[in-house]
């Protein structure tokens, strides 16, 4: 499987934040006969820290677009794709900690990729020095 991660930009996303232990992840499965994108929460947090909201997103190649929120640990997100061009969606999330700790994931073309997997982030990713 194949991704894109981007790491958090340093400046002004999580201004004096603490972000040790601090892993975004999100799992995914793409079912193309119901037609539904799961989007699982798999995140972990460092300590007094917790998931605040996950925002989904899923694109097609034609433009056509759903969006759907995870906001308690381990939730999940189903949405409809009905209307989408199944042969190459792109799923991305942005995963908020209740500290501010931010992290930006994706999966490009599913379609020629794989159904299912996991969009993940480095190990403490929204560390500020």
């Amino acid at each position: 499987m194949t991704g894109l991660e981007k790491d958090v930009l340093q400046n002004g996303l999580c201004e004096g934040c603490e972000c040790t232990g601090f892993v975004a992840k999100l799992n995914y499965v793409v079912d193309a006969t119901a037609k539904t994108a799961t989007v699982t929460d798999a995140s972990t947090f460092g300590a007094g820290d917790d998931l605040n909201v996950a925002n989904i997103h899923v694109y097609d190649k034609n433009g056509k677009e759903k969006h759907g929120q995870i906001t308690a640990d381990a939730g999940n997100a189903v949405l409809d794709i009905s209307s989408l061009n199944l042969s190459s969606i792109d799923i991305l999330g942005t995963v908020i900690s209740t500290k501010g700790c931010k992290a930006d994931l994706g999966i490009y073309s599913i379609g020629s990729v794989a159904l299912s997997g996991q969009l993940g982030n480095k190990n403490n990713q929204g560390v500020r020095d």
